[in-house]
């Protein structure tokens, strides 16, 4: 019967500890990037009226500069950040150029989404990567989208490009099937222009019945190539890809090691001299 009695404690403090913790609300912290203002009132309505509250969070809204929301959130010292329209229409632009830089293993980047046709879905957080509003009206990221496709100058960047790669300019080219090429077809065309960022520039291509992989440009630092393959005797030029690389870290590090190794040699030598002077 104590058994049974210290069995029915056990489980009731249980359960109370359980129903205690579903009660408990989970902190969110919410950074904001810009002045208090009707626009985003919704945010200061749900915690007045305890909306977030009943669906078991403790919201709390701090105004920070711009940087600081970012790093907070970055590190997870926060938990969401939101920006204003302009603050977003600039991020695409960073967003996409960064991509292309530092991202090598994507292929096609297309932004989502245009629109949708009424404002139903308002209450959903993707609702907010429109471009569009349901009645056609263009928000800042969309213009953001428009001038930087029209100003941007195509580069290929670090990476293995297709040769059919829209940064490439081809002239009379066709796609033609070969099992030999990576993705099973190879690029035929009489030129072939870009403009590649990097240290070394490489081309595969077919001469013959033979694949090989030559080098097409080499820098010491980091540059930006302006490349033209041409035909010549009568033969296409058959090419399956392009590979961009940076190798500016190595030759910076044979930089630092020989400046390392010269102060280190003038270190011995000034103490050595200072000891003969001793004696």
């Amino acid at each position: 019967m104590i058994k049974l009695f210290r069995f029915a404690t056990l489980l009731c403090l249980c359960i109370a500890s359980f129903a205690h913790a579903q009660d408990e609300l989970q902190p969110q912290d919410l950074l904001l990037t810009f002045i208090p203002n009707i626009q985003f009132s919704p945010f200061y309505v749900g915690i007045e009226r305890g909306i977030f509250a009943e669906a078991g969070y403790a919201m709390s809204i701090e105004h920070l500069q711009e940087p600081e929301v970012l790093d907070l959130v970055a590190v997870g010292r926060a938990n969401y950040g939101i920006v204003t329209q302009e603050q977003a229409a600039r991020y695409l632009a960073e967003g996409w150029q960064r991509a292309q830089q530092e991202w090598p293993w994507t292929g096609v980047l297309f932004y989502w989404f245009l629109k949708r046709p009424g404002e139903s879905e308002r209450d959903q957080s993707w609702y907010y990567f429109r471009m569009l509003e349901p009645d056609f009206t263009p928000l800042p990221v969309y213009h953001s989208a428009r001038e930087y496709i029209a100003g941007e100058r195509a580069t290929l960047y670090p990476g293995v490009h297709q040769a059919e790669s829209r940064e490439i300019q081809a002239g009379d080219a066709q796609l033609r099937p070969d099992p030999g090429a990576q993705f099973g077809q190879l690029l035929e065309a009489d030129t072939l222009e870009f403009r590649a960022r990097g240290t070394h520039v490489w081309a595969r291509v077919r001469r013959g019945g033979a694949w090989e992989r030559g080098l097409l440009a080499q820098s010491a630092l980091t540059q930006t190539q302006e490349i033209r393959l041409a035909a010549v005797a009568g033969e296409r030029l058959r090419v399956d890809s392009i590979t961009v690389s940076d190798r500016a870290w190595a030759t910076q590090y044979g930089l630092v090691m020989a400046a390392l190794l010269a102060a280190g040699m003038l270190l011995w030598v000034a103490l050595d001299a200072l000891g003969q002077r001793r004696r």
